[in-house]
C-alpha cells in the first residue's frame, strides 16, 4: 500500500494505492484477508488499484470498485486510442508489423518503401503545429516555487485531482532512479504556465516517451503545444521511436487531435479505484482530472 495525498472533493486527502499481492499458492484461500485489510485502511478515503493483474481485476468488480473515468471508456475491444508522435518511423512500421510478415521481408522491402510515406503523411498532419506561436518550453531538472505558485492559481479547477506541489513532483518524477521520468515545463518568463512529466518505456519492441502528467493554466492552450514539441524535440534527440499521449479528459483529447497527431490503438489500462458512496458518487469525467500517474504508476 503507498500512501499519497489528493485532492478529493476540494480537500487534500491521504489516498491508498495497492501496488504489490503476492500468497502462496497453498495459502490463496486466505488471501482475501489481505486485500479486506487494504479495504479497510483505506475505508475514509479512496484506495486506488491502477496495475492489477488479470485475476485481480475478476475479483475487483464483486468489491465495488469503480473505473476511473476516461473518454475513450465507451469503445469497444481491449484497445483504446492514444494520440502519438512517431519520432522513429522504421522501428514503429518494423513493430507493427512485425507478426503480419517476415523478418527478411519487412526489413528488406516493406518498411524501406512505407518509411517515407508515413514521414510524409505525419508532415502534412502537423504543419500548422509545428509552426505555431507559443511560449517556450524547457526541460526541468528540479521543480521549484513556481510549481507551488502554479498549484496555487489552478487547484480550483477540479474537485478531484492529484496534489501538485513541487515536493509532490520533485517525489514522483526524481525519488526513484528506477522509475525517473522527464519534466518539462512551459514558462513565460520567469512564470510557470504548465508542465508535462514523461516516463521514458519500452512498449514492446519500441522506447516509448509515454506522458503520465499534463497540468496547463487555463486559458494558456498553446501551453500544450509548447509541452508536445519539447517532448517530441527530447525523443528525436535521445533516439526513441515514439511519443504518447493518453487522454486524460475530452478537452485534452480534443486539443491534441486539432495540433494534428496520429492516434494509434495500445491495450486498453484497466484502472480503478474504490470509496464510499458519499464519496463516489461526487467523481465523475467533469469535475475529477486523474491522469497516467494514479495509483502506483511508474512508482
Amino acid at each position: 500500500m503507498v500512501p499519497s495525498v489528493l485532492q478529493l472533493l476540494g480537500r487534500d486527502t491521504r489516498v491508498f494505492s495497492t501496488t504489490t499481492w503476492r500468497v502462496l499458492p497453498e495459502y490463496r484461500n486466505h488471501s482475501l484477508k489481505l486485500f479486506f485489510k487494504a479495504t479497510t485502511a483505506a475505508k475514509k478515503s479512496m484506495l486506488f488499484c491502477t496495475t492489477p493483474s488479470g485475476p485481480v481485476r475478476e475479483m475487483l468488480g464483486p468489491l465495488r470498485f469503480q473505473s476511473i473515468p476516461r473518454p475513450d471508456d465507451h469503445s469497444p475491444g481491449p484497445k483504446v486510442n492514444r494520440s502519438v508522435i512517431i519520432t522513429n518511423a522504421g522501428n514503429f512500421l518494423k513493430a507493427k508489423l512485425w507478426k503480419k510478415l517476415r523478418p527478411n521481408l519487412l526489413t528488406k522491402v516493406v518498411v524501406p518503401s512505407l518509411i517515407p510515406l508515413l514521414q510524409l503523411f505525419q508532415a502534412r498532419r502537423l504543419a500548422t503545429f509545428m509552426t505555431a506561436d507559443a511560449p517556450s518550453a524547457t526541460q526541468v531538472k528540479w521543480a521549484d516555487g513556481g510549481f507551488d505558485d502554479l498549484w496555487a492559481r489552478t487547484k480550483q479547477n477540479y474537485l478531484n485531482t492529484n496534489i501538485r506541489s513541487a515536493d509532490f513532483v520533485n517525489w514522483y518524477c526524481f525519488g526513484n532512479d528506477s522509475y525517473a521520468k522527464e519534466l518539462f515545463g512551459c514558462f513565460r518568463g520567469d512564470k510557470l504556465l504548465g508542465y508535462g512529466i514523461f516516463w521514458r518505456k519500452h512498449r514492446g519492441r519500441l522506447k516509448t516517451l509515454e506522458c503520465v502528467d499534463l497540468w496547463v493554466e487555463p486559458g494558456e492552450s498553446t501551453v500544450i503545444t509548447s509541452l508536445v514539441r519539447c517532448a517530441d524535440k527530447y525523443a528525436r534527440e535521445n533516439s526513441l521511436d515514439l511519443v504518447v499521449f493518453p487522454h486524460f479528459n475530452e478537452a485534452l483529447k480534443k486539443h491534441l487531435t486539432g495540433l494534428g497527431l496520429l492516434r494509434v490503438k495500445f491495450l486498453r489500462r484497466r484502472e480503478y479505484f474504490k470509496a464510499d458512496a458519499p464519496v463516489s458518487n461526487e467523481i465523475n469525467g467533469f469535475n475529477s482530472y486523474f491522469v497516467g500517474s494514479q495509483g502506483d504508476y511508474g512508482l
